[in-house]
């Protein structure tokens, strides 16, 4: 069971990472995928992080001093850098809030925008946002 919700997991991230969120709708279209994950990608796009207007970076990777991270999906307006972590099922993890601030404050380090931040669960289709 655990293997197949890994393999489930890396699965749904390639798709995301195949994704053309300035184009969400003809991009999924085109992604070769099933109806079941077809339909959870789809449901991404009503969260509040997606903006009509921004620059997605999927897979931002970075390294300060002693950190290296990769985050998912980070998606610039002009005033604001939202990090977003996907997860497969559950998002309610101490040390899944503890990755996501560590992103923000990597940002806060690089940036004066505003920092936002969200864990999304594919699966559950809901999220949460980091303070």
């Amino acid at each position: 069971k655990d293997n197949s919700l890994l393999e489930m997991g890396t699965k749904i991230h390639e798709y995301l990472e195949y994704l053309d969120f300035n184009d969400f709708d003809n991009s999924l279209n085109q992604l070769i995928i099933n109806d079941f994950f077809k339909n959870k990608i789809n449901n991404l796009k009503n969260a509040p992080f997606i903006k009509k207007c921004a620059i997605y970076h999927k897979e931002y990777e970075f390294i300060c001093e002693n950190t290296h991270g990769i985050i998912d999906l980070l998606v610039e307006t002009d005033d604001e850098l939202i990090v977003v972590d996907y997860k497969l099922s559950e998002i309610d993890k101490d040390y899944y809030f503890d990755q996501v601030k560590g992103y923000m404050n990597y940002l806060r380090s690089i940036s004066d925008k505003k920092i936002s931040g969200y864990l999304y669960s594919i699966l559950e289709e809901i999220y949460l946002k980091v303070e």
